[in-house]
């Protein structure tokens, strides 16, 4: 039922005509909010892309293509394509340029945002068409459709794709341009639908050729659809099985690790291992190996639990501290790049406490970290003493013999380096 607020047929299509064509301003408008996307992922500034997202055109050729499709206008399906087609083109061909020669290269959170689109994405945009076919039939200014272009996220998808051509990451260039599409086709998909709900009149030949016509329209409709949706309910159940596993781990950290400051956990899920880096409580085997019987209550099955303890951190100057964070981080990080190597982490174990077996009453803990020198592979030890020394010739002493007992059981040692 049309109120007097609302377009009258003649009204909607004449606009959703005149929108749908490409001025010379709409071309400058699309050019600023290209460059606004742009430098907002660069920089990960979330104001900039919701800025990109209300000033961006490309709301109007979507909605012409939906109307035209359910309306068999030609004329306006035709024009809607064609400047869908070029702000596209456009789009693609500023963004790469601006991401090439940008100084900042690496992938800011807003960019991984639009690299991996769900169900939820594609949930985001049929209801945001929705409202959007509401909104545009309005003729007083209202909120919806700006509202529409924020929620759907049009042109940061297509601007993540530039960025994408100009490092040459396929994975994100994909995963970009499949959200693009989904939020596009569902807002189509949503604008067809409301067209026909509103009862909008259409061209008629014949009942025949008519009821052809609709019919293949409406299955190519149902396969494009579940077409699209495959790959985003796949990704959703991958996400909520993530999202699961992280809420398991949680639990099992909190109930088991409650005397304990744990400093950093990291799940494999390749190797199906749970690293735990932990203070302020020592975990002896009997414990540690309690503590992997639990697993199952968690939801855990399958997965081994690994446990890094460290002093207590008070014991530890600042600097300390913070060499040691950034140690584990850079081991992390290693150990990350070797995920199919777990017996490399196996051999650190094992080689940091024959270090420590060296002299076990000077020795508080060794850590063994991966470096890479001229291309080849090699060891870095640090070492941290219980206590202080009476005398620091013993402590030099002690120094020599252990960088000498070292070198000789390890031979791609590179460094060794000791704590007082």
């Amino acid at each position: 039922m049309l109120q007097q607020s609302d377009y009258t047929y003649n009204e909607f299509a004449q606009k959703i005509y005149a929108d749908s064509k490409i001025r010379i301003p709409d071309l400058f408008i699309l050019a600023s909010a290209i460059f606004i996307a742009s430098i907002g992922l660069n920089m990960n500034s979330t104001p900039a892309v919701i800025g990109a997202m209300l000033i961006s055109p490309l709301m109007s050729p979507i909605l012409g293509i939906g109307v035209g499709l359910a309306t068999y206008n030609t004329k306006t399906l035709n024009r809607s394509i064609a400047s869908l087609g070029l702000e596209v083109v456009i789009a693609l061909l500023i963004s790469t340029i601006y991401f090439y020669f940008s100084p900042i290269s690496y992938a800011s959170a807003e960019i991984l945002a639009r690299t991996s689109p769900t169900l939820w994405d594609a949930l985001i945009a049929l209801f945001g068409g929705i409202a959007g076919i509401i909104g545009s039939h309005k003729k007083v200014a209202n909120n919806i459709v700006p509202g529409v272009a924020i929620a759907t996220a049009l042109m940061p998808p297509l601007c993540t794709v530039g960025y994408a051509i100009s490092v040459a990451n396929w994975r994100y260039f994909f995963g970009a341009s499949y959200l693009f599409i989904i939020n596009a086709f569902f807002i189509i998909l949503t604008t067809f639908i409301g067209t026909k709900i509103l009862q909008h009149p259409y061209k008629k030949a014949t009942v025949t050729e008519d009821s052809k016509k609709t019919a293949k329209t409406q299955w190519i409709i149902v396969a494009v659809t579940i077409l699209l949706l495959i790959p985003s309910v796949l990704t959703a159940k991958s996400l909520v099985e993530q999202s699961v596993l992280e809420a398991n781990v949680k639990n099992l950290i909190s109930d088991e690790f409650k005397k304990a400051t744990v400093i950093q956990q990291n799940v494999d899920k390749e190797t199906q291992t749970i690293t735990v880096t932990a203070t302020g409580h020592n975990l002896s085997q009997k414990q540690i190996a309690a503590i992997q019987k639990t697993l199952p209550k968690y939801n855990l099955e399958g997965y081994k639990i690994r446990v890094n303890q460290i002093a207590e951190l008070s014991q530890l100057s600042d600097k300390q501290f913070e060499d040691y964070i950034n140690k584990l981080i850079a081991r992390d990080r290693v150990s990350n790049q070797l995920v199919s190597q777990q017996s490399e982490q196996d051999k650190f174990e094992k080689m940091n406490k024959n270090i420590r077996e060296l002299a076990p009453d000077e020795i508080d803990y060794v850590i063994t970290s991966t470096a890479y020198k001229n291309s080849k592979k090699v060891y870095l030890v640090d070492i941290k003493f219980e206590s202080d020394f009476d005398d620091d010739d013993d402590k030099d002493d002690l120094k020599k013999a252990l960088t000498k007992e070292i070198k000789k059981e390890y031979k791609n040692v590179a460094k060794i380096t000791f704590e007082d």
